[in-house]
């Protein structure tokens, strides 16, 4: 991935540029963030246009709460463009003995009262920030959300499409990091 020269010399001090220019982690490692995108297709193994979509590639477009809240107090209209479509991680059970369910939802936009508009399956609601986690996606958690968009009909984003979301985003932070200087 290519970095602001703010970021380089340390002087780079926004919160979102700082969660995108964080060092990828290896593919083979959870959580891998938003990488290079031009060989990420090659080392996914995603060929063809109905690539199969597994953990590795759309833990690429599932935000943390830190880049939710860097993006969502900002004013500009593009914001709205880059998180519809990428995913989140939310809290949607605390039980008695502390264990916590979550889910995937996709982000389909964001209210005045700074809250994700969130989709799952084909239920749509509001969603806190404060529910969003900073954790990584687990097998489970995907597996469940791919039954439930089975159940309702609703269409699973393919390989190629995550790749193309990551394009977009990595396009929006070249934009904005061009903005500040």
């Amino acid at each position: 991935m290519e970095f602001c020269r703010d970021f380089q010399s340390g002087r780079c001090h926004r919160e979102a540029c700082k969660y995108m220019h964080a060092e990828p982690a290896p593919i083979a490692q959870p959580g891998a963030g938003f990488g290079g995108v031009s060989d990420v297709a090659g080392m996914l193994g995603v060929s063809g246009q109905k690539a199969e979509l597994t953990l590795e590639v759309l833990r690429r477009i599932v935000l943390t709460r830190r880049a939710v809240e860097a993006w969502i107090g900002t004013d500009d209209p593009e914001v709205d463009e880059v998180l519809r479509g990428c995913y989140v991680r939310v809290l949607v059970n605390k039980g008695a003995q502390g264990e916590r369910t979550y889910r995937l939802q996709e982000v389909t936009g964001r209210t005045d009262a700074g809250a994700l508009l969130t989709l799952y399956g084909d239920q749509a609601g509001p969603c806190r920030i404060d529910h969003i986690s900073n954790a990584f996606l687990t097998q489970s958690e995907l597996s469940s959300w791919l039954t439930m968009m089975d159940y309702c009909g609703s269409a699973v984003p393919t390989a190629h499409a995550v790749l193309d979301k990551l394009r977009q985003i990595k396009t929006y932070i070249q934009y904005c990091e061009a903005d500040l200087t």
